[in-house]
């Protein structure tokens, strides 16, 4: 998943003005809809309430494309402070209201009513780096070696010990599974929300440590 900011620029009087800076594409998507709504962007060659409507039902199935702006465009930067310094000094009117209408849209589509999902937080520390990171189902070293952030996090080690505290979570009613990649982001940016709607047991906890050694 990783440290992403978007930076969301709309055109005015010919050339593009930054609009806003979000740290997800909840947000992110929250802000393109209110500049649809208000006629200031379009989403593909639809404007209005249908573009919003396109770009709603992109977002909930994960497939949003950022390059169908007509009159805008998207920057993703990973240099977290200086994509913050961005920021213009007057937000979106409107962006909170629509990122709790997204935001219900996301939760719902888990489908806590009829199943549960089972995932795990680790808190992992290598030398001078620590990181925490979300893994489907019940965290292991197999599971945190596929994860993108802590491979990210060991290309600035030379390897060596690694330590990881394992926390494991269960929210929703019905037969358990793992969540899929979207699933887990959701969980992530909404964990507080879940837990207050449904509720979210922690069903296990561990420790362990192993030698870590960097692929050259």
């Amino acid at each position: 998943m990783g440290n992403r900011i978007y930076i969301l620029s709309s055109k005015d009087k010919g050339s593009m003005r930054i609009r806003g800076v979000a740290e997800d594409e909840t947000w992110l998507c929250a802000m393109a809809a209110v500049l649809i709504r208000n006629g200031e962007m379009g989403y593909g060659d639809l404007e209005g309430e249908p573009a919003w409507e396109s770009l709603r039902q992109d977002f909930i199935s994960g497939t949003p494309d950022w390059e169908r702006l007509p009159d805008g465009c998207v920057e993703i930067r990973r240099d977290v402070k200086e994509a913050w310094r961005m920021m213009p000094p007057d937000r979106i009117q409107g962006a909170e209201e629509m990122y709790r209408e997204l935001t219900e849209a996301e939760i719902m589509k888990l489908g806590l009513e009829r199943r549960s999902l089972v995932w795990s937080v680790m808190e992992v520390g290598a030398g001078n780096e620590f990181g925490t990171f979300f893994l489907p189902g019940i965290g292991d070293r197999l599971g945190l070696e596929k994860c993108d952030g802590f491979m990210e996090m060991m290309r600035g080690t030379c390897g060596g010990e690694v330590n990881a505290g394992v926390f494991v979570y269960r929210s929703g009613a019905g037969d358990a599974g793992k969540p899929d990649r979207r699933e887990l982001d959701t969980i992530k940016r909404h964990e507080k929300e879940i837990e207050r709607r449904y509720g979210t047991d922690e069903i296990m906890s561990d420790f362990f440590g192993f030698r870590y050694f960097r692929k050259q």
